[in-house]
C-alpha cells in the first residue's frame, strides 16, 4: 500500500507537467512529448543518486510513465476520432 503513495505522486506530477506544457505551448504533440521526456529523466538522475533516495525516485518516475502512457493513449483516441470524422 505505501508504494502507491510515490507512483500517485508522479502520476500527479507529470499529469501537472502535461497542462503545463499543453498551457504554454498551445500544441499537444509537443505537451505529449515532454510528459515522456520527464519520467526518463527522473530515471537517469534516480541512478545517479542512488541509494534510497535514487530508489524513491525511480518509484515515483514509474508513476510518472504511467501517466504519460495515458494521456498518449488518450491523445491518440481523440486524434483517430477526429481523423475519422475528417475522412467520413
Amino acid at each position: 500500500m505505501d508504494i502507491l503513495i510515490p507512483i500517485g505522486i508522479g502520476f500527479g506530477a507529470n499529469t501537472l507537467i502535461y497542462f503545463v506544457a499543453l498551457g504554454l505551448l498551445k500544441n499537444k504533440h509537443r505537451a505529449v512529448k515532454s510528459t515522456l521526456i520527464a519520467p526518463i529523466m527522473i530515471l537517469i538522475s534516480a541512478y545517479i543518486m542512488g541509494r534510497w533516495i535514487g530508489m524513491g525516485l525511480a518509484v515515483i518516475s514509474f508513476g510518472m510513465l504511467a501517466a504519460a502512457m495515458i494521456i498518449l493513449f488518450i491523445n491518440f483516441l481523440i486524434e483517430s476520432s477526429r481523423n475519422k470524422r475528417v475522412t467520413e
